[in-house]
């Protein structure tokens, strides 16, 4: 005998397409379209916003130069080069990631993230088409 009506919880249901966990829902609920796009769909890659990924990074004083903080984002495709400019470090901040951050929203970059890695801060920024803002002109 079967004891399932539309109001039986269903849980633990994965998603065929994205293999997600859906949240616990009834089997009416789960009949019903319209509800289950509220309560899950599947992210596609082309959902993910493309950002472009600019470095920062401290370099060392050498007999020459003092110290600097490098500003780079490095080709799209493997055939193009970074491209870079040098500040000097400034001791006002005092630390490369505040500096950057300063550089980069004054000459109109967008930032949307940013993260680190053991020897360089990152920023993901949203200037492409018309906002495009190469790295030389900063």
């Amino acid at each position: 005998m079967n004891n399932l009506s539309e109001s039986t919880i269903m849980s633990g249901v994965i998603c065929n397409n994205c293999k997600t966990t859906i949240p616990d829902h009834t089997i009416g609920q789960h009949m019903d379209k319209e509800f289950m796009s509220s309560l899950h769909t599947c992210k596609k890659i082309i959902d993910v916003p493309n950002y472009r990924n600019i470095n920062a990074y401290y370099v060392e004083p050498t007999n020459y130069r003092d110290s600097r903080i490098c500003i780079e984002e490095k080709g799209r495709v493997s055939s193009s080069k970074a491209a870079r400019k040098y500040f000097s470090f400034d001791y006002e901040f005092g630390d490369v990631q505040k500096q950057a951050f300063s550089i980069l929203q004054k000459a109109g970059f967008k930032i949307m993230a940013r993260s680190a890695d053991n020897d360089k801060y990152i920023f993901l920024v949203d200037n492409w088409g018309d906002d495009y803002i190469q790295i030389s002109d900063i």
